[in-house]
């Protein structure tokens, strides 16, 4: 990726290379986040979670940020939360529908999870339909300063309703999220967990430097919106080993965990990262939004609405995950096939 880059290759290859080679590193990062909560608390270990488990998605979305493409980082967010809800879910529930008939687990947990994105719904998206038009000013094409006012205090009350989850969920109902079959004991210490994390996130910025920068030049060659690539390549690029890790657990009958994966995952990009991105785009002076178009934002209730319909009594099967996955197919044919979607710039 590095060789690329600076070697002046084809946009394409870049983009390639270093997709390539954030699955690894990815990887990596997970195993060090795990390897420190091993050697923690519970509280602790929640908090670690919470802070890296979606350290690729903000490193890109901030990366893209400083380069003031608002719609990357608006697409790479909706595309992690619906690539966790419906391609993930799906792939764990149809991987452990072929074993057992019907799969149970806990509906208890989901039910939490999936009310906090039902909150984002509305606080995500309500200040954008309320404002809907008049949100930008027709001189510069940007956001008013009552459309940013709106859009950064729904972050605060995101921000903090997530610290609220957090405290539910490590403190005063730990008992409904602890997994009480974990007996793994930890394989490196303290000292080389940090330095691991250190070195990946370091990679992962040049990597993730490198994939935003290709977009522009990928979506011109190909003639495909960058839209789509943000919502839909983007983030499974981020999520590979994640979402492996949840189908593997799904295929080894720990549902539990594989939920857990699924919607943990989602609730921290939009309870977390999403605001996260809000503020500090206000802290550099980059007017960053909860404006999302109106095709990201009916795709982002939907996905909510559908997970949420499905995981409602705790129990699955394989048909269930393939409507998921079907959801997800036809929301990325539509990104894929409308190829004016890059209206804001």
């Amino acid at each position: 990726a590095v060789i690329a880059k600076y070697a002046r290759f084809y946009e394409a290859l870049v983009f390639i290379f270093s997709s390539l080679a954030i699955v690894p590193l990815s990887n990596l990062l997970g195993k060090a986040t795990e390897e420190l909560g091993m050697h923690s608390s519970d509280a602790v270990a929640g908090f670690l979670n919470a802070t890296f488990g979606n350290m690729i998605e903000l490193i890109v979305a901030t990366i893209a940020l400083y380069k003031n493409m608002m719609d990357v980082v608006k697409a790479s967010m909706l595309g992690s939360i619906i690539g966790n809800l419906l391609l993930v879910a799906g792939t764990a529930f149809v991987a452990a529908g072929i074993k057992e008939k019907n799969v149970k687990f806990s509906a208890k947990a989901c039910g939490v999870s999936g009310s906090l994105l039902t909150l984002t719904v509305m606080g995500v998206l309500l200040p954008g339909a309320m404002l809907a038009r008049a949100d930008y000013d027709h001189d510069d094409g940007q956001l008013s300063h009552e459309a940013l006012a709106v859009s950064r205090m729904a972050s605060i009350v995101l921000l903090a309703t997530y610290v609220q989850f957090l405290f539910f969920q490590m403190k005063t109902h730990r008992d409904d999220f602890d997994d009480d079959d974990n007996d793994e004991q930890p394989s490196m210490s303290v000292a080389s967990a940090l330095f691991l994390l250190a070195i990946v996130t370091l990679a992962v910025s040049f990597c993730g430097e490198f994939l935003v920068g290709s977009i522009e030049g990928v979506a011109n060659s190909f003639n495909i919106s960058r839209v789509f690539i943000s919502i839909i390549l983007v983030p499974i690029v981020g999520n590979v080993a994640e979402h492996a890790t949840a189908v593997t657990m799904a295929m080894r009958g720990k549902m539990n965990l594989a939920m857990s994966v699924v919607v943990s995952s989602s609730t921290q990009i939009a309870m977390l990262v999403i605001p996260v991105c809000v503020l500090f785009g206000w802290a550099i002076n980059r007017n960053m939004g909860l404006d999302f178009q109106l095709e990201q934002s009916i795709v982002l209730l939907v996905s909510i609405l559908l997970t949420q319909f499905v995981t409602l009594d705790g129990e699955t099967n394989w048909l269930e995950g393939s409507m998921l996955l079907a959801a997800y197919v036809i929301i990325a044919g539509c990104f894929f096939f409308h190829r004016n979607l890059d209206t804001l710039q």
